[in-house]
Parts: C-alpha cells; structure tokens; sequence
C-alpha cells in the first residue's frame, strides 16, 4: 500500500497524481541518468542546542504562571494545581525532543544532479521525487540557535508542495548545492 507524502492518503501503485490534493508522486528515474548524488539524514539534535528555545519557552512558562496564580486566586483553586500545570507544560515542551528523535529516524534526502529526493523507510513508507525543473523556489531557515550548531532547514517548494529538508548539517553548502543544479 502506498501513501501520499502530503496528505497521507491511501494510493494505488500504479497512480502518477494523488486523487486528493492532486500531489505529483514519486516517479522512478533512471539510475544512468543521474551522474551524481549524495544521501542526507536529518541530524539528531541534542538536548543542550535546544536551550535557546528553552529560554524563551520558560518565559512563556513564568507568564502562564503569574496568569495562573491570578485566576487561581480568582476561582479559590489550590496551588498544587497550578504547580501542576506549570511542570505538565514544561515537560511537554520537553518532549518534543524524543518526539524529533524518532520522527527522523527513518528519514534521509537523496540529493542528486536531477532533483531531491525524500524517502521514509517505516511501515507506511513515502518516497517522493522533486526534479529541479518543477521548482518554484528554494528558502533556507536559520535562528540562533541552527546557527550556533552549525545546522539548518531548507524548504524547497514547487507550487502548493515542496521538500522539506529538516535538521541539515551543513546546510549552506546543500543550499547553494540545490541553487546552482536549478539554474543550471
């Protein structure tokens, strides 16, 4: 069975275009056509590079609280509850860091002359193909704290769809990489 990388919808294997958001699937190319190309995974992210975010996330955390304390005063509620809220947010935040760890896992970018490829190896996998023709354009994503680790994120869209290459080493060299194999 097969699923549009999109919007994960059930697919036959013969189709060329999802039947719902009308996403153009993975077409196979040949292997003699490609003269070179590389293989991307997302880059795990450690706990210590997420502090940045961390930082602003506890701001957000210390005005949910003083908010809290104000409608607990309001309503008569006990402390306990609002300490409980406070920790339930702060681990959620959290989380998200072994939710990265296995969203990526299976995750890798074939990078090649024709195009970009995304392939998800998983028991739903997803494969899809964006050769440079089709692409509309190519946006590259940095904050603080990509930029102190030394990774990135690059959206490379073509029309209402694209590739999103997610927790990139190096990712200006993928960038300009990508730019000049479109103009080409």
């Amino acid at each position: 069975m097969y699923f549009c990388p999109v919007c994960n919808k059930n697919l036959e294997a013969n189709e060329t275009n999802c039947g719902y958001c009308g996403n153009r699937l993975y077409d196979e190319l040949e292997t003699s056509d490609i003269s070179e190309q590389y293989e991307l995974k997302p880059r795990f992210v450690f706990v210590y590079e997420l502090l940045p975010s961390s930082i602003q996330t506890v701001w957000l955390l210390i005005v949910l609280f003083v908010v809290s304390n104000l409608v607990r005063e309001y309503f008569h509620l006990p402390t306990a509850s609002v300490v409980a809220l406070f920790v339930v947010l702060l681990l959620l935040k959290d989380l998200k860091i072994f939710y990265r760890k296995f969203k990526y896992r299976n995750v890798k970018y074939i990078i090649s002359d024709q195009g970009i490829e995304y392939i998800k190896e998983s028991s739903h996998p997803k494969r899809y193909f964006l050769p440079y023709e089709e692409v509309s354009a190519v946006l590259i994503e940095k904050n603080y704290a990509t930029r102190l680790f030394g990774y990135g994120h690059i959206l490379v869209k073509s029309g209402s769809t694209g590739i999103y290459l997610d927790y990139i080493a190096d990712v200006d060299q993928v960038y300009q990489y990508i730019i000049q194999h479109i103009h080409e």
